[in-house]
């Protein structure tokens, strides 16, 4: 297996500490110091990405939820204004369809063509109660007695929307 760039960009940094050095005794301070900051860069990104390994062997599975914008926006403001953490709050709403003591709404889907902008709200969540959610809420028999199909991903924002009601706007006359 061939080396990755960052096993050869680890393989090469003492060799580059000693172009550094000859560089500085050659008269060529600035050089040397282009090389030693590419040095640092490159020492820093490594602590960086070993960290976040350590840190992410840990964590449960990140979830992409796909959402209007508007919605990402308001969810994370008012997650922060009630000192929420998004998580925390999805994995109850999870637990709660699971346990069968909440059902969310069906999902309401924009006409043909007038969806808005979709991004993603990234959330943990436990892969196992993401899997049950999931199976539980495919589940045919289950669709048929509700009246409409849904997926773990669904109930999910429906938790977020039921956590952080988007309040309408009302017209001024």
């Amino acid at each position: 297996m061939p080396p990755t760039q960052r096993t050869r960009i680890a393989a090469a940094l003492p060799v580059a500490r000693q172009a550094a050095a000859f560089l500085r005794e050659q008269g060529e301070p600035g050089m040397a110091e282009a090389v030693e900051t590419t040095i640092e860069w490159a020492t820093r990104a490594e602590k960086s990405v070993a960290l976040q390994a350590s840190i992410d062997a840990g964590l449960d599975p990140n979830y992409s939820l796909h959402v209007d914008k508007q919605f990402r926006t308001h969810v994370r403001a008012a997650a922060e204004e009630k000192g929420k953490d998004l998580a925390s709050v999805v994995v109850k709403g999870l637990e709660a369809f699971r346990d069968g003591k909440w059902t969310p709404p069906a999902p309401v889907r924009a006409p043909h063509g007038s969806a808005p902008d979709k991004v993603s709200l990234n959330v943990r969540i436990p892969k196992d109660l993401f899997d049950q959610v999931d199976a539980m809420a495919k589940d045919p028999e289950q669709a048929t007695e509700r009246g409409y199909a849904l997926n773990a991903r669904q109930v999910a924002i429906a938790a977020l929307a039921k956590a952080f009601p988007v309040k309408k706007a009302t017209a001024v006359k």
